[in-house]
């Protein structure tokens, strides 16, 4: 399932780069809706474009995270649309890159922020108020 929408001066589109068992897919269909609908973004209104999605294409702890969506296509599609922004996820931890297109620099490319589970942080804080504090205000 993938989709799109704007909030405010933001674009978004949700993209899936998971298969139904767990590997890493990123489908021709999928490439031309995103192609369509990163073409008709109207930039005047919406000048942000965001995407997200659960595979990252870069990660610090294993060097083919992305391989396999980057053949099919989707760096190439970002770059070339100008998206700004990626979140990803799949790793656990929290990553972050400059703006990055085929492993270089590139001012022009997406920002690739990996995010870590909430649910981590949450028990995190949890655990630190009740063994340091006894009681805890979030």
């Amino acid at each position: 399932m993938f989709y799109s929408w704007d909030y405010g001066a933001i674009h978004f589109d949700a993209l899936n780069s998971e298969s139904p068992i767990d590997t890493a897919m990123f489908t021709d269909n999928e490439k031309k809706w995103l192609e369509s609908d990163l073409a008709s973004v109207d930039h005047a209104a919406t000048p942000w474009s965001v995407a997200h999605f659960h595979r990252p294409l870069y990660c610090a702890k294993d060097d083919d995270c992305g391989k396999l969506l980057m053949k099919k296509g989707l760096e190439d599609v970002l770059m070339e649309n100008k998206v700004d922004l990626a979140f990803v996820g799949h790793v656990h931890s929290y990553e972050r890159t400059k703006p990055v297109y085929k492993y270089a620099l590139n001012e022009d490319a997406p920002v690739y922020i990996m995010q870590v589970c909430i649910y981590i942080y949450i028990v995190y804080i949890v655990c630190v108020c009740i063994v340091y504090y006894s009681v805890c205000i979030i």
